[in-house]
């Protein structure tokens, strides 16, 4: 599971327009400047965060980008905002928990193959047999 949700973050990120997101981020973070909530505090300095590393690096960071998101998307801000960052996040989380199932789908196969493995060993040796408990007497 933390495998899948790191590859599904990684495509994901891949998927998210840069510009777009940045610019998002930076005016959430500046709308929520004066709020005092702590959900939405969390989601202006999360915000915060990715827009001063696209700055240094000019790259969304991965996950940090989608945690911002998520955040505004939780933090209960404006109905306009949290529709926004969901509209962001969406499209790219649904492409990345895809992508993350392709890697994971063929683990599938080899499941098949221990456990027909093992199914097979017991076959061979003679199966399943009924054992009675007899109490004494």
């Amino acid at each position: 599971s933390p495998l899948m949700g790191r590859i599904a973050d990684e495509y994901a990120n891949e998927r998210l327009p840069a510009a777009e997101t940045v610019a998002f981020l930076d005016a959430t973070a500046d709308a929520l400047a004066g709020d005092t909530d702590p959900d939405r505090a969390a989601a202006r300095e999360a915000a915060r965060t990715v827009v001063d590393a696209y700055a240094d690096r000019r790259v969304l960071p991965s996950p940090e980008t989608a945690n911002a998101l998520r955040a505004v998307i939780s933090s209960g801000a404006e109905p306009d905002v949290t529709g926004r960052a969901a509209a962001l996040l969406g499209p790219a989380d649904n492409y990345g928990g895809r992508i993350s199932f392709r890697y994971v789908a063929p683990l599938c196969g080899v499941l098949v193959l221990i456990f027909g493995a093992l199914y097979a060993a017991d076959r061979r040796a003679g199966g399943y047999r009924v054992t009675r408990i007899r109490a004494e007497g």
